[in-house]
């Protein structure tokens, strides 16, 4: 059976991690949730910095992530950092950076803070959590999912199938943005 756009609900998780290669840890975690018809939601944040470890904290996500369409701009970190719980059964993923590449093709970059501003979303974002700026996790899981909100309306994409966002086809992006 395929599953529609609009049928899904969406939890976008970042990551915010310090340390080296080697020896990288989590910072911060935000999840946000959203699904058609109404606002995304900061749904978890917490700084690790607040002495809570990440395994105390699986109890509390784990909720906001199962029986999810789990959304990552960039998802290999956020990816990794989920394998500390190796039976998390999360996804499936879609990830905002593989979609706005197919999307806006032409775009001097592809990051999401470039992004955000050139459409006109980083006020939407700053209105709603208001103490909090890119490069924290609330921030950017917000970020994350109001860009595939905006991706998704525009588009007009909500009866698609929602394989079209697990894994774009350029071509089918194309054609979409130029019928608009």
């Amino acid at each position: 059976m395929i599953k529609l756009i609009e049928k899904c609900e969406f939890s976008a998780i970042d990551f915010e991690i310090m340390g080296d290669n080697e020896n990288k840890s989590p910072q911060e975690l935000g999840i946000t949730t959203w699904k058609l018809g109404q606002k995304p939601q900061v749904a978890f944040s917490v700084s690790f910095q607040d002495s809570f470890s990440f395994s105390s904290v699986w109890k509390k996500i784990h909720p906001f992530l199962e029986k999810k369409i789990i959304v990552a701009h960039g998802h290999g970190m956020e990816k990794r950092m989920l394998r500390a719980f190796p039976k998390h059964h999360l996804g499936p993923w879609v990830d905002t950076l593989t979609i706005s590449r197919a999307v806006f093709p032409k775009a001097k970059n592809h990051q999401l803070s470039y992004l955000c501003q050139k459409l006109k979303l980083e006020e939407k974002i700053k209105k709603e959590i208001p103490q909090s700026h890119w490069h924290q996790s609330d921030f950017d899981s917000f970020a994350t999912l109001l860009l595939l909100k905006h991706i998704i309306e525009n588009l007009d994409l909500a009866k698609e199938p929602l394989e079209l966002l697990l894994k774009p086809k350029n071509s089918y992006y194309y054609r979409h943005r130029n019928s608009k």
